[in-house]
């Protein structure tokens, strides 16, 4: 039972709190799935996660899949045109980062499966471990960028694109954190 706590809590560190609603009460889509919505009554008309996934198909190795991070985003811009509101442009970034969060979660549970595996094998002691390790390394990870896109917005004050700012940096990081913690579990795993 405490396994599953700590996977619980390794799970809500995945999402930054530059990830949560803002302050203008804009829903994030990890929210909207909790409430029971899809990710696509969530997401900005102009989005299609399919376009990651896609990419993310064809491209093998994390630095091919980088050219992955933000490409649907990107296209669901394309949608809005020039005029867009501030809060539809971040509609897209949320939306795509949506995306990018499921594969840092799922990559999350593997990789905590895989070393408290290892963990049990090695005879390691509570708090002492792989899965600590991660769980601490995740929580460090968190709190980073949730100041780190708290910055993004600082610097973007002043012209209406803070909420903007904050939501592509969000995206931007947790797919940049599945990106490696997918190239460790690769290397958890071997060949």
């Amino acid at each position: 039972m405490r396994g599953a706590a700590a996977l619980a809590a390794l799970l809500v560190l995945a999402v930054p709190a530059a990830a949560q609603p803002t302050a203008t009460g804009a829903a994030d889509p990890a929210a909207a799935a909790a409430a029971g919505e899809t990710l696509a009554s969530a997401a900005p008309a102009g989005f299609d996660p399919a376009i990651v996934e896609a990419c993310l198909g064809i491209r093998r190795g994390p630095v091919p899949r980088a050219g992955c991070i933000g490409i649907a985003a990107a296209r669901c811009l394309d949608t809005l045109g020039v005029t867009a509101e501030p809060e539809a442009i971040a509609g897209c970034y949320r939306a795509e980062g949506a995306v990018w969060q499921g594969h840092l979660q799922d990559t999350l549970s593997r990789l905590a499966e895989a070393v408290a595996g290892s963990d049990t094998a090695e005879q390691a002691g509570p708090g002492t471990g792989r899965r600590a390790a991660l769980e601490v390394a995740q929580a460090a990870w968190a709190d980073w960028a949730a100041a780190e896109c708290g910055f993004a917005r600082r610097m973007a004050a002043g012209g209406g694109g803070e909420v903007a700012a904050e939501a592509a940096c969000a995206m931007r990081l947790a797919a940049e954190r599945a990106l490696m913690l997918d190239a460790t579990e690769t290397v958890q795993e071997g060949p």
